[in-house]
């Protein structure tokens, strides 16, 4: 499991390297044609309304690791969660008290995502929600309630 661990861990840090590179070429590009300064300040204005969330810092790397070990199987990016995966997430909250932002964070980057700010703070936000109707409801409190209700036969 550790090993499995350490190559997914290597493929979010290539893939954060990877997302540099790719930044840095794009500020070196407005940078060598200054005569686009329209498309600079379009740049900056689109860049500021996505702002990157802050890296897990290195003292919760430990976390970030048992977020990977336990929530690997869960796709945060998905808007329909089936209710077991709920419960998965909220448990694991519970038994490791990890900070949710870590977890919402580990898990987008294991999808290959560094989240911007407005992104972590809507997953929080459906966490809180889980949380509450779990408290409520228990399981049948975490089904998805949109769409058209099943006929009734």
């Amino acid at each position: 499991m550790e090993s499995k661990i350490n190559r997914l861990s290597a493929k979010i840090d290539a893939l954060l390297e990877q997302q540099k590179r790719v930044i840095s070429l794009l500020e070196a590009y407005f940078s060598v044609y200054p005569t686009q300064e329209a498309s600079n300040k379009f740049f900056k204005s689109v860049s500021q309304g996505m702002e990157l969330a802050p890296e897990i810092a290195q003292e919760d790397e430990e976390k970030r690791l048992y977020v990977l070990q336990y929530l690997s199987h869960v796709d945060i990016t998905k808007n329909k969660q089936d209710s077991q995966l709920k419960k998965d997430c909220l448990e694991f909250i519970q038994r490791f008290n990890v900070p949710k932002p870590i977890i919402v964070t580990a898990l987008y980057n294991l999808k290959g995502i560094k989240p911007t700010k407005k992104e972590v703070a809507k997953q929080l936000q459906k966490l809180y929600v889980w949380e509450k109707r779990y408290q409520q409801g228990g399981i049948d409190a975490l089904k998805d309630r949109r769409g058209r209700p099943p006929k009734k036969s």
